[in-house]
Order: C-alpha cells, then structure tokens, then sequence
C-alpha cells in the first residue's frame, strides 16, 4: 500500500540528506536537496553554485545511499536530479528502475547517469566535454524535473558583472603616482616690522584654509564610513543571504508567522541594500536588489491579513450553533479573506499559496452563507410555532367541550412536529430542543383531557338516551324495561370522568335517575306479583267444570264461583247425603277445603283480601290476608 508523503516529511528528508552529504561528499561541498513525491515515485534534486565541480556516479550513489538510511523501502522508482542554481533544467539525472530496499547499493552494472544537456555546463573529470544527442528519455525527465521544482524566484541571481564584485574579495588597487617634491622657494629676509604685518595678513587665508579643509575631511571621513564605500560589499552578501533565507521559508509557507518571519527577512535585506551610498561602487547593483525585493514582498501583506481573517473566520465558527450576527460576522471574514487572497499578484511568491487557499476559503463562505439561511429560515419558523403554542396555552385554560381540547391537542401535535423539523446546527434547533420537553408534556396533558371530555361526552349522552327511554316505558307501564333503562342510565351517568365538562350534570342527574329507578322496582315488583297471582288464579278456576271466574284489583281479588261447579258440587253433596259409603262425604268435604286453601294462599301472596260470591253475586265470604 502507497502512503501520501506529507510537504513536511519531504522537507524534513531534504535537510536531513544535506546534513548526511555535506559529512560525506569530499571537501564538503555545498549541495542544497529538494525533494518532491509525483506519481508514486520520489524525486529528489540536487542544486550548487556554478563554481562546484560534481563528480556525477559517486555523487549520485552518496545522494542514494543517503535517502535510502533515511527512508528505507521505496514502493515506486527514485529519481535523482543536479541541476545549477538559477537555471530552470537539470543537467544530470539517474533512474533506479526497480524499488530498493533498506541497504541496497547502487547496482554498478545499473548504468551511468544521463547527461541532460547539449554540453555540460562545467568540466569534470568522468564527463566529456559534449554529450550525446538529448533523447526522448532525458526530455521527459527534463520536463518531469521542472514541473516538480519550479524555479524559485529569489534564486535569479543579479547581472553576473554585478554579482561577481559581490562575491569576490576584494581586488588590490596598485596604484604607484609619482609625485615630483615642490621646490621651496627661497625667501629673502626681510625686516622684523614688515614680518610682523606679514604674519597678520596670512593668518586670516591660513585659518580658512583650515576650516575647509576640516570639513571636507570629515565629509571624505563620513563617505568613506558609509557601507559599501570601499572594499568588498559584505551588506550585498548579507542581503542575498537573508533574501535566499526568506525564499526557503516562503516556498514551503501555509502559515502566517511563516509569511511574516519571511517578510521581516526582505525587510532587513532591503534595509541593508537602502544604506549603500550613491557613491559607492556597489549601488547601481544594490538598486537593483532593492527593486527585486520590492517585488517579492508584493502579496505578502495581503496574504498575512487573508490568513489572519481566515484564523478570525475560524475561531468565530468554533462551537456552533451562533446567533445570526456571529455567522455573518464570520461570513465578513471569509469575504475579506478571499478579497486579499484574489488581490494577491501573480508574480508574488505567495500566489500559489493564494491559489491552493482560495478553494478552500470560498467553500468555507459557501459553507456559513449556508449556516446564515438556515438561522433565517429556522428564526422565521421558530416565530410562527411560538405563536401556535401561545395560543394552545391560551385556550387550555378555558376549553370545555370535547372539541375544544380535539383543536387544542392538533395544535401540540403541529408545534411538536415543527420543532423537530427545525434546521439542524442552528440557534433555533437548540431552542427547541429546550422547549420540547415542556410542550411534550402539554401534548400528553391534552390529549388525556381529549380522551376524558370524549368518554364523559359519551357516557352523559347515553345516560340522557336510557333516562328518555324508561321514561317512556314507565308511561307504558313497562315497569321492567324502565327499570333495565334506570340501570342503564345510572350506570352511564356514572361513567363520567370527574373534572370533566359534563361531570357536574352527570352528577346532579345520577341522583334523579336512581330515584326514578327505585320507583319503577316497586312498580315492577307489584307487576310481577299481580302476574303471579293472576297466574295462580289461572290455575285455581281451571276445570271440568270451571270452577270460577275473578276480577284482580289494587285493592282486592274479587271470585264468583261458576254454576256448573255449584250444580256439580250440590250433585255430589245429594249423592253422599243418600249414599251410606262415608267416603264420598269425606271426598266432598276435602275438595271444597283443598279450594278454600288455595284461594286464601292466593290471598296471602298477593296481600290482597280475598271476597267469594255465588254465581248469582251472593257474598260468601271474605279473608284478610296476615
């Protein structure tokens, strides 16, 4: 499996290689390494100053056997590169084909490394003087070197005659000028007065002489003091130095400390290169530098304050969710940020950095213009279900119906689905994640309610229906379906949920129905006792012949009894009266007791007297029940 090499990584192999080369290469000679990772394969360049002199197979395998003690097992192919500082194409590369592991050595019969230019650009002592024709090989290593490590702009060296009275010492100016002595002129002597007026006449030149020879020697003083002044330029050399240092910082840079540590760099070399003298042999080539470093500090600002606004941008988010006014805030930042960031000139070092931020930083607004729509959307709808729940909790406090609480629970279940729909992330989310268990427990409130104001609707409404019809049965005397209505219309009204709408009715009703029921039992029992007794009657005055007939009462059961039965009971008495068998005396006498008995027990059920009349409405007898 291939692993990402990270810039880091990289940059910490090439410094680690300089350190293993500039201990092992013969007279330490300075060689810079950078390294690059493309498609798979390591590429590592190698760059000097023109004045070094590389033998190119023991170079190459010290370069190779440097990165392979530091990173052991390569999974794609090494590719090394030399090439001379300020120019754009190497001029020698060596490809190891195959991957080589931890304390390989470079395959002697692996081949020579290849020469990629017309000529070389120095003699050295294993190369000939013209190399052989560039193949297609050496040009797509050519163009693969120069995609991978573009040329750095500060490493454009200065006009090569400015340049070399930078880096050479100083040359000894032999000047011998014969200069003839003056001959003094002989003066005659003269007399002491006239010496006298002499002297006072050329004191006063004399003393001006002096003057102005003392101010052109501290001005010649003061010019030769000035850098740069006579002498090798040590402050050019300086500059290039902390110039060549800013660029190495520069080119790896994804920080704004990186940035500003590096335009401090520019700014002290610039300050350096500003104090050469006019008369200083050395300032047509420090104005030159200067404009240079001018132009490379162009972006850096702008590339420093886009950083520092995408650090604001970022801290601001952090946490989230915000109020609406945070993440526009934070969205000025990211505008401002990708602003610097356009405004960066593409002849600036820090462009490509501007280029490979400017995807990100416009994701980044994207991202929060996002977050600032969805805090409008959740605000406005946050807006419209606390008006929903104010106006719930106004009508719970006075709903009574069924109904009302039906309305009431509806709008606990939109307000409750809302707020679950609110944009994630947002102010309004985390609002409603606070208000939602308080406006749960509201929907659980109603809907209990919704439930008892239905149950008690219910109940009250077919206590009144029960209550209507026994009613009507006890207007028809059909005192046993009045009752089972009572029963029914008691047990409805007792159904009822207290604290209820219908509660307090179904209260004061209940009352009224059992004394309605109570009435209509005794009804009932009169009615099953008249019927029993009817039924008994029934039973008595069947016969052959009919014993009797009756009239059922209130108040008294009234028997006649039948013709037939007297004729038929005289009959038997005159047969027993003639007959001496004392049997059918007795017979007579049991039968009339045995009637006489049930009509008296028929008496005693029903509480009724009993009166007995003949056929023709003659009283015989009364019996009082006990």
């Amino acid at each position: 499996m291939t692993t990402a090499v990270r810039p880091g990584d990289l940059k910490t192999i090439a410094e680690l290689i300089e350190e293993r080369l500039h201990a092992e290469l013969p007279e330490n000679l300075p060689l810079r390494i950078r390294c690059a990772y493309k498609q798979g394969n390591l590429i590592v360049l190698g760059e000097h100053t023109p004045e070094v002199k590389l033998d190119l197979p023991p170079t190459f395998k010290a370069i190779q056997q440097a990165i392979l003690a530091l990173v052991g097992y390569l999974p794609g192919q090494l590719r090394l590169y030399l090439r001379l500082k300020g120019h754009k194409t190497p001029y020698a590369y060596h490809a190891f084909k195959t991957p080589q592991p931890l304390g390989a050595v470079m395959d002697p019969q692996g081949g020579q490394p290849v020469l990629l230019l017309d000529r070389p650009p120095y003699s050295a002592p294993n190369l000939r003087e013209t190399a052989p024709p560039v193949s297609e090989e050496a040009r797509q290593a050519m163009d693969l070197a120069a995609a991978a490590f573009p040329l750095n702009p500060f490493d454009t060296p200065p006009p090569e005659e400015a340049f070399e009275e930078q880096l050479e010492p100083e040359r000894q100016r032999q000047r011998q000028r014969q200069r003839k002595p003056q001959r003094q002129r002989q003066r005659k002597p003269q007399r002491q007065g006239k010496s006298r007026n002499h002297r006072s006449s050329w004191l006063l030149p004399f003393s001006a002489c002096a003057s102005v020879a003392l101010v052109l020697g501290s001005a010649m003083f003061y010019a030769l003091s000035r850098p740069c002044a006579i002498g090798t330029c040590q402050e050019i050399v300086t500059a290039n130095e902390l110039t060549q240092d800013s660029a190495e910082l520069l080119q790896g840079a994804q920080y704004q400390q990186q940035i500003q540590s590096a335009k401090g760099q520019l700014s002290a070399a610039s300050q350096l290169l500003a104090g050469i003298p006019l008369w200083s042999k050395d300032y047509g080539t420090a104005q030159r530098l200067l404009r240079r470093n001018r132009n490379l500090t162009a972006g850096l600002d702008e590339m420093v304050n886009a950083l520092d606004s995408a650090l604001t941008a970022v801290a601001q988010g952090k946490n989230p969710p915000h109020p609406l006014q945070v993440w526009e805030g934070v969205a000025s930042n990211w505008q401002q940020a990708i602003a610097l960031l356009e405004s960066v000139p593409p002849d600036s070092p820090v462009y490509p950095l501007a280029l490979e931020k400017l995807p990100t930083y416009r994701a980044n607004l994207t991202e929060i213009q996002g977050r600032i729509q969805a805090e409008k959307i959740g605000r406005e709808q946050m807006q419209g279900i606390l008006s929903v729940a104010k106006v719930a909790q106004a009508r719970s406090g006075v709903a009574q119906s069924v109904d009302s609480w039906e309305t009431i629970h509806a709008s606990w279940e939109q307000v409750i689905q809302q707020l679950e729909a609110l944009p994630q992330g947002t102010m309004a989310h985390q609002e409603a994640s606070q208000l939602l268990p308080s406006y749960r427990s509201q929907l659980e409130l109603s809907r209990d309610r919704k439930t008892k104001e239905k149950i008690a609707t219910e109940a009250y409404e077919e206590a009144i229906l029960a209550a209507d019809r026994a009613e009507n049965a006890t207007l028809k005397n059909q005192w046993s379906q009045a009752v089972d209505q009572w029963n029914q219309a008691v047990a409805s009204a007792g159904q009822v949920p207290t604290g209820t709408y219908y509660y307090p009715k179904a209260a004061a009703s209940l009352q009224e129905f059992k004394a309605q029921r109570e009435v209509a039992q005794e009804e009932l029992k009169k009615a099953n006792l008249i019927a029993k007794t009817r039924a008994d009657l029934n039973n008595t005055c069947q016969g052959n012949p009919k014993v009797c007939e009756y009239t059922l009462t209130d108040s008294v059961i009234s028997v006649w009894l039948s013709a037939d039965y007297i004729r038929k009971i005289q009959q038997t008495a005159t047969v027993a009266s003639t007959n001496p068998d004392p049997k059918v005396r007795q017979g007579l006498d049991l039968h009339v007791n045995t009637l006489r008995t049930a009509l008296e027990a028929i008496a005693d059920n029903a509480q009724l007297p009993l009166e007995l009349y003949d056929p023709y409405g003659a009283f015989i007898g009364r019996h009082t029940p006990n």
